[in-house]
């Protein structure tokens, strides 16, 4: 997407100053508009770099080795929360600087680098994370393994069933969102203090924690992910209670213990059932269904499908 904003932006104007310069027309509208368009492109389609990185350690003292490597670094810190931190690099030669965006999640470390302003980042994103993740290893001292790639393969029909029953990893899928780009951690967050313990009261919990990992990371704000669909926690008593009205009307009732996860739209809903699974089977409805249909697979499966076909479409276009 970027390379065809830099042909838009670059090629054709300059095409079109050479035919505008061949029929006559004054050229310096024109060029006052390319000049404008260029500066926002730099803003808006600034490069980025990000990746992810596992470790057998605990969140609080990965939390804490990754402080000091932003320090070795010389980035500025300019926010800490719940196992986020937010620093800026300085401007160099190469650059106008790079806002560093560091989660730490059940063992897991994500780090994005992203250009200030400019179109073109010589690549300064690049070596930031790599310094990074160096200089945390250094503090941490031991070395993580990289997130498996984000990639769609060829499967047998058994193969394909034996990966929907397995357990997927949660933290695993999330750090392909965020290295993706669709969940970045300065645009998501997990749901509030107090708000899972709300849910559990309310709807008969406790949460499979493969979930409470979900709403933990992405609760919040989950960025460009899921967008258009209710999922987060301050809609999802809305949504368990426009479910419920939805399946209703085809004559047909939740169980008592059903948790409504999802909801796109107003005519479609994912569910589970909360007996006490850590990973539960989910069951879906689509307006004018006449029953509740179960999937086959389970919450953290579906994320990963559901994770996979949106970095699909985000590589395609």
């Amino acid at each position: 997407m970027r390379y065809v904003a830099f042909a838009v932006l670059l090629v054709l104007p300059a095409a079109a100053v050479a035919g505008l310069h061949l029929l006559g027309a004054p050229l310096w509208p024109f060029l006052v508009v390319w000049i404008a368009g260029l500066g926002l492109a730099a803003v808006r389609l600034s490069p980025a770099c990000s990746e992810a990185r596992r470790y057998d350690a605990h969140d609080a003292e990965l939390l804490e080795c990754a402080r000091e490597a932003l320090r070795i670094m010389g980035a500025r810190m300019r926010e800490a929360s719940d196992g986020v931190l937010r620093a800026n690099v300085s401007l160099g030669w190469r650059s106008w600087g790079e806002r560093l965006d560091v989660q730490i999640i059940d063992g897991l470390a994500v780090c994005e680098s992203r250009s200030v302003y400019g179109l073109v980042d010589w690549g300064k994103n690049r070596q930031n994370v790599s310094s990074f993740f160096g200089a945390l290893e250094s503090a941490l001292g031991a070395t993580g393994s990289g997130a498996v790639p984000w990639g769609i393969r060829t499967m047998g029909a058994l193969d394909a069933a034996k990966r929907r029953l397995a357990p997927a990893s949660v933290t695993t899928t999330i750090a392909r969102l965020r290295a993706a780009g669709l969940c970045p951690p300065r645009s998501t967050r997990g749901c509030p203090p107090g708000a899972i313990a709300h849910l559990e009261s309310v709807w008969g919990g406790p949460l499979p924690s493969s979930y409470k990992l979900f709403l933990q990371a992405l609760g919040g704000n989950a960025g460009g992910f899921l967008r258009g669909s209710a999922f987060t926690c301050d809609e999802l008593d809305r949504v368990n209670v426009g479910a419920r009205e939805l399946a209703a009307e085809s004559g047909l009732a939740l169980p008592d213990h059903a948790f409504v996860f999802f909801m796109h739209q107003g005519y479609q809903f994912s569910f589970f059932l909360l007996d006490g699974e850590d990973d539960p089977p989910i069951y879906g409805f689509l307006e004018g269904d006449a029953d509740l249909q179960p999937r086959g697979i389970s919450f953290s499966r579906w994320l990963e499908d559901v994770a996979c076909n949106a970095i699909r479409l985000v590589k395609e276009f």
